[in-house]
């Protein structure tokens, strides 16, 4: 039987789960790594033997030779696929479509989607949510709205049918946003456009339909049942950070999607008797993109980041803090903890981390806090009247945090600051990463 490994980010995104999975690839000999959430937003930085790609529907195990499936709880986007197989391609990966496995039943992500995200979202003007422009919460608004009509992958294979879904959904979204569209915003007449030109916007969508259709394999849910029944280790790759969760996260700058280990466990579940290992990623300070609370920000950290972590269009400014305790048992309790911890970008810390400023509880309004509550909801939710009243508990939550005050101090040496991490988070952390190759990474 065979053994499956978990991997999600503890934070709020960017914390190096794709440079993880591929070091636990590499470590545990896999041959494939299966997405579990997210869509085509996610960017994971894998550097290795002078190659460096953003990983957004491939695996990040691609490097190491493994394949990849896209589970049904991944939102598809063959448009964005095409171009990041393209840039494998260029950079030696002979033939990236063969690598990657379809569940007919992930969701797809198209441009109707992408043009409504944007148009909202530049409604919003300054009380912006928090975007990647690419669409993902509006394919899931209109799954839950509209369950009969749901664009899937297997609809790459009968463009008849790829066709007539995407008719209802531009006319549904039209419907939808036109109190909101404004003709006098240029930027948003050109989103406009992709939802009123249904036909021209079909015409850049089908080729990209049919190429994933000829080249990539679209299977149901017993192809990973097989696979797991091998005598073999099969990675699984998350998306985003704990900290969006769309349940867990703080409303409304969340993301559209189940950023716990839940869907990954759903998936594991079908097959009895796999041997699964949880592994939570982590850096030694934080960061996140966009709007939304941050109690230990910090303008002025001397952190370097490189150029694929800045300010963008949708996602706003790249924000950076100290390492905080409080959010992190806050991620460990919302996902039911994990089996190890990893650490990363021990190479960007000033000085060699020899003084790492840290905050391990925060300070109210009258009393300190080193845990946050967990407003539990039924794992069965469905959008309604319960689901309204616990996103409104997180919204409330997260104005709560901006009343908190991070209590730091100075942890000296590195090895000081992870045995602390370990005991504070009562987890080991057992994978620690010096840099972005896989030889850069010590598991202890």
């Amino acid at each position: 039987m065979g053994k499956a490994v978990l991997v999600a980010g503890l934070g709020f995104g960017d914390e190096g789960k794709g440079s993880i999975t591929d070091f636990i690839v590499r470590q545990t000999g896999s041959t494939l790594v299966c997405r579990y959430n997210g869509g085509a937003q996610a960017s994971h930085a894998v550097v290795e033997d002078g190659r460096d790609h953003r990983f957004s529907q491939f695996g990040s195990g691609t490097f190491a030779g493994a394949r990849t499936f896209l589970s049904r709880f991944m939102l598809f986007n063959p448009i964005a696929l095409v171009p990041e197989a393209r840039h494998l391609i260029e950079i030696g990966v002979p033939d990236p479509y063969k690598l990657l496995t379809i569940e007919e039943g992930a969701m797809l992500t198209t441009p109707f989607h992408v043009a409504a995200n944007r148009i909202r979202e530049m409604a919003r003007d300054r009380r912006h949510h928090g975007s990647c422009g690419m669409g993902i919460g509006e394919t899931v608004a209109y799954a839950w709205a509209h369950r009969d009509a749901i664009p899937f992958a297997q609809d790459l294979k009968e463009p008849a049918k790829l066709h007539e879904k995407c008719a209802l959904l531009a006319q549904r979204l039209k419907t939808e946003l036109a109190s909101l569209y404004d003709p006098t915003r240029p930027e948003m007449q050109g989103e406009w456009d992709v939802l009123d030109d249904f036909e021209g916007t079909m015409s850049i969508l089908q080729p990209y339909a049919e190429r994933v259709a000829k080249h990539v394999a679209i299977v149901g849910p017993e192809w990973l049942d097989d696979e797991l029944m091998k005598d073999q280790t099969v990675v699984f790759e998350g998306a985003q950070g704990v900290l969006l969760d769309e349940n867990y996260g703080f409303h409304p700058h969340t993301t559209w999607s189940t950023t716990t280990y839940e869907w990954a466990e759903r998936l594991v579940r079908r097959v009895k008797g796999v041997e699964t290992k949880r592994v939570g990623v982590l850096r030694p300070y934080m960061t996140r993109h966009g709007a939304g609370p941050f109690v230990t920000e910090d303008p002025s950290i001397p952190v370097p980041e490189g150029e694929h972590n800045t300010a963008g269009r949708w996602q706003e400014s790249f924000r950076m803090g100290h390492f905080d305790a409080v959010m992190a048992r806050y991620a460990l309790d919302v996902c039911g903890g994990v089996d190890e911890l990893a650490l990363t970008c021990i190479d960007h810390l000033p000085n060699g981390g020899s003084g790492i400023k840290a905050a391990w509880e925060y300070f109210g309004p009258d009393s300190r806090h080193s845990r946050l509550p967990v407003n539990e909801l039924d794992p069965g939710w469905m959008p309604g009247p319960e689901l309204d009243e616990h996103l409104a508990k997180q919204e409330k939550l997260g104005k709560q945090l901006k009343a908190m005050k991070p209590v730091f101090d100075e942890t000296s040496g590195l090895h000081a600051f992870i045995d602390r991490v370990s005991a504070e988070l009562k987890t080991p952390v057992k994978i620690l990463s010096y840099g972005p190759t896989a030889s850069l990474k010590v598991a202890k």
